[in-house]
């Protein structure tokens, strides 16, 4: 509408459009999808599958590409989880409320405090009656599924219906094995292990011994085989595949 003073010159033509159902509809199921809590272990396409599976194609035709909807859902759970820092050294280490517990229960059994020294026991408080009973368990150390500074993660197992991972241990120091085993042994002072199977590191056998003396120590075989290849392909290579003799002794 034009005018001029007291008097109309023009009257625009009348463009107002009823409102689309459908398109109002996908904007609803949008909205949802993107500020709904979405703290899930669900990839963001089921996400997608379980907030748009009761609605018409109609109203699906209308929605984004299922490509930018995954890319507002993985926004949205980066904002949600905010991961803390990755800090360079244990000294700077803190460990938020939140990552210590699940389903209510506290996972973190053993904290030995600040520094570089320190040592973290992380377990299930309702496998421990397991731990209790053991006679022959598992010990076993990895450098490879750990924080980057976090030397290696220690892993207490024992055969429950197959092997069970029981408690884990992140630790930095491997002379800390001692003081590890020893703090089982004060979680667990029925804990009586008539066999302990280990790795075929020195340190590990060590400690064990130290602190189970009766126990009877075995090394696992998969370890000694990948010792013999570290030390085949650090000399013994050659004689290996060229010396029958040499071969058949290995």
């Amino acid at each position: 509408m034009h005018s001029t003073e007291t008097a109309f010159i023009k009257l625009t033509n009348d463009n107002s459009h009823p409102v689309d159902p459908t398109d109002a509809e996908a904007r609803l199921v949008y909205s949802y999808i993107r500020n709904e809590p979405t703290l899930t272990e669900d990839q963001p396409s089921a996400i997608i599958v379980k907030a748009t599976q009761s609605y018409p194609h109609t109203t699906l035709a209308s929605l984004p590409k299922t490509r930018s909807i995954a890319r507002a859902i993985q926004r949205k759970l980066q904002d949600e989880i905010r991961a803390p820092r990755n800090v360079d050294n244990l000294t700077d280490l803190a460990i938020p409320a939140e990552t210590v517990t699940y389903e209510g229960t506290s996972i973190l059994q053993f904290y030995s405090g600040s520094g570089e020294e320190r040592i973290c026991r992380f377990g299930n408080p309702e496998y421990m009656h397991i731990l209790r009973r053991v006679k022959p368990f598992f010990m076993d150390d990895s450098f490879i599924a750990c924080p980057s500074i976090i030397s290696q993660l220690f892993t207490l197992h024992e055969l429950f219906k197959d092997k069970f991972s029981l408690v884990y241990y992140l630790t930095k120091v491997q002379e800390s094995y001692t003081n590890l085993l020893e703090e089982v042994q004060c979680l667990c002072p029925e804990l009586q292990a008539d066999t302990i199977m280990t790795d075929f590191e020195l340190v590990t056998l060590n400690s064990a011994e130290t602190v189970y003396p009766r126990a009877a120590r075995s090394g696992c075989l998969f370890d000694l085989g990948q010792c013999l290849r570290e030390h085949l392909q650090f000399g013994y290579k050659v004689r290996y595949n060229e010396d029958a003799a040499f071969q058949h002794k290995i």
